[in-house]
Formats: C-alpha cells, sequence, structure tokens
C-alpha cells in the first residue's frame, strides 16, 4: 500500500484536487467491477473504455479515490473520497502504478519487441538467449508473463496497472532483464508510458489492426513511438528489408543497428539454407562490429526464422553478449509453442500449427510450408480470421490462401460477438469465382480439422493457422477450450480408430 498523497506526488499534468491526500490506497483499478475498499479508480475515457459513466459504481464498492481527465465530472465539493482531475488519465494511471509498486523497472533492463509478425517468437527466443547466458530473465508477451511458471495477461502487453505489478515481481525474483513484446495498441494507450526501454526491436510492418487504428498510418505512426521515446544510451535493432524501417527510428536518439538482406546491414543474411528440420546461414558483420562471417545453424524452420534469429543476435550483441558465442547460443535455442510447431499424423503426414493471423504472416507460412513439401504432396490450409476485428484483411487473406495453398478449409477462428458465417463469407470474397464455390466453409473449427485431417495423403501437410499456442476459443461472450494441437491429435486417432474398426 501507499499513501495517496506519495502516489500524487508522482503524477504529472495534476490541474485540481478535491478531497483529502491522506488515504492509504491498496491498488489500482480501471474496470469498476473489480474495485474493492481502498483502492484508486481511473476513469480511462475512450472509444472503448467509456468508464466515466462507472465512477458511482466504483464509489460504492469502496474506491477512495479517483482519477479522471473530464473537468465536467469533477465534482464541485468533496463527497467521501478523493478526486484528482489530471490532463491524461491513461498516463496518470501508468505514472500511478509504477509509484505504487515501488518503479520496479528502474533496477532491471527492458527490451521491447514490436512488428506485426515475428514479436512472440523474437521475444521468446532473446529471452531464452539471455537466460542461456546465465541471466535471469523475465517475459511479457502474447503467451502471458513468465515470472518462473508462465501465466495468462489477457493482453500481449499488459494496461498498466497490472504491468507494474508484473514487473514488481520479477524484480522482487531478482530478475536483472525483462523481454516484452509491446504492441500498437500498448504504445497508443500509453500502456508503457514511464517505462525506460534499453533497446527495441522492430521486426515488420504489415495490414493489421486498423480495426483499431483506422489508417496504416496511424498504425505505423503507433509503432514507431517506441522508437521515439529511447535515449541515447538505448539501440534500436532495425529490419533494414522492411520499407518501414529507416521511418521508425526517423526521430530517435538511440544507436541503430540494421539487420536482414539488405547490402548495408551490420548484420546481413547471406547463404541461406531452408529444410524441414531446420535452417542455416551466415552472418556477414560490419566494419563496426569487426567484419568478417560467422555461420549459424538452428532447429527453427523457415526464413522467417532466419530473419528473427539475426534480429536477437544484435540486440544479444548490445546487451553485452560476445559476438563469437552467438552460434553456439542459436542453436540451442528452440521453437516457441504454436509457432510452426509440428503435429504428427498417423498416417505419415504432418500438421502444422502457427499463429499467422495476417496475410504477410499467412503467405510467410505457407511458401515456408511448401518448401518442405514432399514430392506429389498437397497443402491443405484451415484457417479463419477473429470477429471485432479489422476486416479489411480478411478478403486479402482469402486471396493469399487461393494463391498458395492447394486445399482451402475456411472456417472460425475467434468469432467473438460476430456471425461467424458474415466472416468467412468475407474471407471468402477473396477467392476468385472461379474456385470460391468449391472451397469448404465450415462454421466448427473442430470440423474442419477433421476435414483437412481426414483427406490429407502420407505426403501432404496440413497447416491450422490463426491461434497458435491459444488454449481457448471466444464465441460471443463465452471462453471455451480450445487448442488446435489437441483437436488434431483427436481428429486423427479417431480416424485411425474408424480404420482400424473398418479393417
Amino acid at each position: 500500500m501507499k499513501e495517496l498523497n506519495t502516489i500524487i506526488q508522482g503524477l504529472s499534468g495534476v490541474i485540481a484536487l478535491r478531497g483529502s491526500t491522506g488515504r492509504s490506497i491498496r491498488s489500482i483499478c480501471y474496470d469498476s467491477r473489480r474495485v474493492e475498499q481502498g483502492d484508486l479508480f481511473v476513469a480511462v475515457n475512450g472509444r472503448d473504455d467509456q468508464a466515466l459513466r462507472f465512477v458511482e459504481d466504483a464509489l460504492e464498492r469502496g474506491a477512495t479515490a479517483v482519477i479522471l481527465d473530464d473537468p465536467e465530472r469533477m465534482p464541485k465539493k468533496g463527497n467521501g473520497a478523493t478526486f484528482l482531475l489530471v490532463h491524461d488519465a491513461r498516463r496518470a494511471m501508468a505514472e500511478a502504478a509504477m509509484t505504487l509498486h515501488g518503479r520496479p523497472a528502474e533496477g532491471m533492463r527492458i527490451f521491447g519487441v514490436t512488428g506485426t509478425n515475428g514479436k512472440t517468437t523474437v521475444a521468446w527466443l532473446l529471452r531464452d538467449m539471455l537466460q542461456e547466458t546465465g541471466r535471469k530473465a523475465g517475459l511479457i508477451g502474447t503467451l502471458g508473463a513468465t515470472i518462473g511458471e508462465t501465466e495468462e495477461t489477457g493482453y500481449t502487453t499488459p494496461e498498466s496497472p497490472q504491468l507494474q505489478e508484473i514487473l514488481r515481481r520479477m524484480a522482487d525474483n531478482e530478475m536483472t532483464e525483462v523481454v516484452m513484446e509491446v504492441s500498437s495498441h500498448a504504445l497508443q494507450l500509453d500502456r508503457v508510458h514511464g517505462l525506460r526501454f534499453d533497446g527495441a526491436i522492430y521486426t515488420n510492418i504489415s495490414h493489421d489492426h486498423l480495426d483499431f487504428h483506422t489508417t496504416f498510418q496511424d498504425y505505423s505512426d503507433a509503432k514507431k513511438r517506441l522508437f521515439d521515446r529511447l535515449d541515447a544510451d538505448a539501440t534500436a535493432v532495425v529490419n533494414i528489408d522492411d520499407l518501414q524501417g529507416t521511418a521508425m527510428v526517423r526521430d530517435s536518439d538511440a544507436g541503430v543497428i540494421w539487420y536482414g538482406y539488405g547490402g548495408d546491414a551490420d548484420l546481413r543474411i547471406d547463404n541461406p539454407e531452408l529444410s524441414a528440420t531446420g535452417s542455416a546461414w551466415v552472418v556477414t558483420w560490419s566494419d563496426r562490429f569487426g567484419g568478417g562471417s560467422d555461420r549459424f545453424e538452428s532447429p527453427l524452420v523457415g526464413g522467417f526464422n532466419i530473419m528473427n534469429l539475426t534480429a536477437v543476435c544484435a540486440m544479444g550483441v548490445a546487451a553485452g553478449i560476445e559476438r563469437r558465442e552467438l552460434p553456439a547460443l542459436v542453436s540451442r535455442l528452440r521453437p516457441v509453442p504454436g509457432r510452426m510447431e509440428s503435429v504428427a499424423l498417423g498416417n505419415g503426414a504432418s500438421a502444422i500449427v502457427d499463429y499467422a493471423h495476417s496475410p504477410d504472416a499467412l503467405e510467410n507460412l505457407l511458401d515456408a510450408a511448401r518448401g518442405f513439401l514432399q514430392p506429389g504432396g498437397a497443402l491443405r490450409l484451415v484457417f479463419g480470421c477473429g470477429g471485432d476485428r479489422d476486416r479489411e484483411k480478411r478478403p486479402v487473406m482469402g486471396e493469399v490462401a487461393a494463391r498458395l495453398a492447394d486445399h482451402l478449409y475456411i472456417t472460425s477462428d475467434n468469432p467473438r460477438s460476430e456471425d461467424p458465417a458474415t466472416i468467412i463469407a468475407e474471407i471468402a470474397a477473396g477467392i476468385g469465382s472461379e474456385r470460391r464455390e468449391g472451397v469448404p466453409k465450415i462454421i466448427d473449427r473442430s470440423e474442419a480439422i477433421a476435414e483437412a485431417v481426414a483427406a490429407a495423403a502420407p505426403e501432404d501437410i496440413v497447416i491450422v493457422a490463426g491461434k497458435g499456442d491459444e488454449r481457448m476459443q471466444i464465441i460471443g461472450d463465452q471462453k471455451l477450450p480450445f487448442d488446435d494441437r489437441e483437436v488434431i491429435r483427436e481428429a486423427d486417432r479417431r480416424l485411425r480408430q474408424g480404420m482400424t474398426a473398418k479393417g
């Protein structure tokens, strides 16, 4: 607990105060339904958070203080609670959370990872590389927060009260580094406001999240915020092959390390070798890193993972890892759950589960899988698109799927409040009319997976895309247990049992 007066001292942009500051604050809430006695309620009023309507509810549940940024809702006199009017409630919430938890990040090095595709893989691999060198590193991202065990967080980058509480526990567990996926939503909504990043990695940007950001430029500008906040002692690791890479660091004070296939890269990728069992490539170093080259080998598959691992190596050097250690470290890094994760089928065919949920990610996935398809084999793709999310990408993903997969099964992802049939129809609109009618459109994701598994010949690859390591499916307001990998195994088991019974 902290005294409200102490929390106020850590806030910027306080305009007015009503009530006593001599109160103890238990925790910080932005959801009135979670408020308990002694909490500070922050009314974050925005497109999706109309929290100003719930101030009274928060007070009834025991909130002793309220932060808001709407002067019309500021009471003329105290009513038993303390009210703080600020310029920006979200920023104030982040500042208050930092003070409440004792500014835990100040004793750790924080590395951020942003981009449309590859965030989760790069963050996972960088955390593992730091661990391999003997450092105690935490991870925050799509797969949850790892503090010894991994726990779900709900968001890729949690809201600031939850984020600061996680960082507090990491600091208490003597972690010295934290690797964090930083989403465009988090940057736009100031979830990481006040945090100092020692380094940030930019992977790429492509069509995604335009339901939230409205335009591609807004989406790109949101990601750029991470690099704008870096100081001169920080390092930005940037994909030289991405068209937005230069713009990302145009206004950054950080030192920049470029990676990729481009000739001016500090870590230039040469001679890539791809197979179904792994990857190999050469990194040619710029003169600022001593010149020369090193060969790398990894069990991770796909050309995009060569890019991911090279980005990790660049930040590893910035974090103080010796260049000569990197090839051995990379060889020991293991794939991320739900990212190009293979599931064997009983007839010799294989299935791949991947999180790809944008046009670019789906194209990369299918290109990679095509590279290790057996002669005569076919790619069978099962995928859908999430509801209440970017609708513009749906027909684009349909076009990519039709162009690169041999057989399609369009199904549900997480439909949320939308009609799954409508989502499927919008995906199918991107498929040429001559093929569209023949594509199975199966609302039940389990049935779609089972149909693809049943049709797979021994030389085929079944790809189930969109959910990756997710363990549930969101239908309406229900979160139902669902794991693509287990559904594949169950479909395969039933198929084998049926064949045995017939035989």
